[in-house]
This record gives structure tokens, C-alpha cells and sequence, in this order.
């Protein structure tokens, strides 16, 4: 995904958590009223950082113009944000530091899929409702309620697609060979079952 889809992808994402949580915005004013704290981790430095500072600058975007236009619900937005460093304890941390210390209304995705993962059974011992940007199915497959994706960023569908379109090509125009490269991270090892099958 290209770097500047990123605060797109975080504003659909807090979008639905948000309407999932406490429904649509009225047009009354914030001034003076509790705010809603929407908090959460992101590995703004360590091996994720350059990522996970495009989410925070999407997501710092976000609250300003919903500030702007008299916040959610009349109240405005608050965003607690810890550095998680890229390291899935540390994110595990975070989100549960957020619920039981900060008291955050809603708790925001983790990035990356790992650290979304594993912060999932945090939101569902808390009854959290946690709308999720990892990308892979693993993340969706452990039987929470209170989990969701957010936009459509499977990982295991990207090639299922184009494996798809080659098959519909004459066997004689279909490539005999191929070199495929992925980036090295969990959803691009989610990737590596649909290459491996396919290109068999």
C-alpha cells in the first residue's frame, strides 16, 4: 500500500469504530464538555516506525478537523498515544494500560498485524469493541465478538486475484516462469500460501 493511503485507511477505520461505538456525530457543540479519549499504541519508532507515523499523522488529522466541526456527539477528541517501539508486548501494554489506567471511551487498531493480533484478546476481556488494521486472516480466526477489519487488507486475497486472471488465459499464454517478491513482514508472509499454491 502506498504511503499516502495511510491516514485514509485510519480515517475509514476510526470511522467505523466510532459510529460501531457511539453512533454518528450531532451537530451540537463541544465547548465544555468531557472529551472522548481514544487511545491506544503505535510503533512510532523501531522497524514499523515509518508506518506507524503516517497513522499517527492520519489519525492527528482526523481528530483536528472532528474538533473543528464540534466534535462527536457534541464532546470533543482526545487522542492518547503511546510508542509501542515496533514490539508486540509493548503494544499488549499500552491497550491495556489505555482501558484500566487511562480510561480511554474507545481503543484504536494496532499496527502491524502482529501487534493487532495480539492485542485482540485484550479488547474481548474488556468487552472493547477494537476495529483491527492487520492484515491477515489469523487475525480474525481466533473466535473474539468484539474484533473487526476495518478496510478490505487480507493479505492471503491479494494474488488470489491476478493467479485468477492468469487462469483465464490460454494455456499457451500463460507465463512458465515467474519471480515473485514480498515484503517482509506479517502480511507479506501471509502472502506466501497463495504463491505456493498457485504457482504450482
Amino acid at each position: 500500500m502506498r504511503r499516502n493511503a495511510f491516514p485514509k485507511v485510519f480515517l475509514v477505520t476510526v470511522a467505523t469504530l466510532v459510529v460501531m461505538a457511539f453512533g454518528l456525530a450531532g451537530p451540537a457543540t463541544a465547548q465544555g464538555k468531557k472529551p472522548i479519549l481514544i487511545g491506544g499504541s503505535l510503533p512510532l519508532t523501531g522497524k514499523f516506525a515509518e508506518t506507524g507515523t503516517w497513522i499517527e499523522k492520519g489519525m492527528k488529522f482526523w481528530a483536528k478537523e472532528v474538533n473543528e466541526k464540534g466534535g462527536l456527539l457534541g464532546r470533543p477528541v482526545e487522542l492518547k498515544i503511546y510508542d509501542d517501539e515496533s514490539n508486540v508486548s509493548k503494544a499488549v501494554t499500552f491497550a491495556e494500560k489505555a482501558i484500566t489506567v487511562d480510561k480511554v471511551d474507545l481503543l484504536f487498531g494496532a499496527y502491524p498485524g502482529t501487534a493487532a493480533r495480539a492485542v485482540m484478546p485484550v479488547a474481548e476481556k474488556h468487552k472493547f469493541v477494537y476495529v483491527s488494521m492487520g492484515g491477515h486472516m489469523k487475525s480474525f480466526g481466533q473466535g473474539y465478538t468484539y474484533s473487526f477489519g476495518g478496510p478490505p487488507l487480507m493479505g492471503e486475497w491479494w494474488y488470489e486475484g491476478f493467479f485468477q486472471w492468469l487462469e483465464t488465459l490460454p494455456p499457451d499464454q500463460r507465463p512458465k516462469k515467474a519471480a515473485i517478491y514480498t515484503m517482509n513482514n506479517p502480511i507479506g508472509a501471509s502472502l506466501i500460501d497463495s504463491i505456493d499454491r498457485w504457482t504450482k
